[in-house]
């Protein structure tokens, strides 16, 4: 009797399946991992602008683009608000003053929708 060698159809439709199921499973997270690395990193970056409109706000008062030597903050818009986009995730600060105590507040929003929280925005 002749020996058989190779891979039959059967064997080979499993390990198509079982890479199906896989895929189905770690596509998602990686996109999530992905969309959270981009999030990350426009945060991150708006960071030093962050307390670069702070700092002008406790010297002059008033919120704006412009830190305290009259030098314009990148990335910043309108009364200090902060916008930086990485990889397609939007990360918007928009700072309020706290009346009487001469502190800001910051509201950060990441888009699009079902952006997962970052640390410094939404944890």
């Amino acid at each position: 009797m002749r020996q058989q060698t190779g891979v039959t159809l059967i064997e080979l439709l499993i390990a198509v399946a079982v890479i199906a199921i896989l895929s189905a499973i770690f596509i998602p997270s990686y996109t999530d991992y992905v969309r959270r690395a981009a999030a990350t990193s426009a945060v991150d970056s708006l960071n030093s602008h962050r307390v670069r409109v702070a700092d002008a706000f406790g010297q002059t008062g008033t919120l704006g683009c412009t830190d305290s030597a009259g030098v314009a903050i990148a990335n910043c818009s309108g009364a200090g608000v902060l916008t930086f986009t990485s990889r397609g995730v939007t990360a918007t600060l928009v700072p309020t003053a706290v009346p009487g105590t001469g502190t800001l507040t910051w509201t950060c929003t990441l888009t699009p929708p079902g952006t997962p929280p970052v640390k410094g925005c939404g944890l």
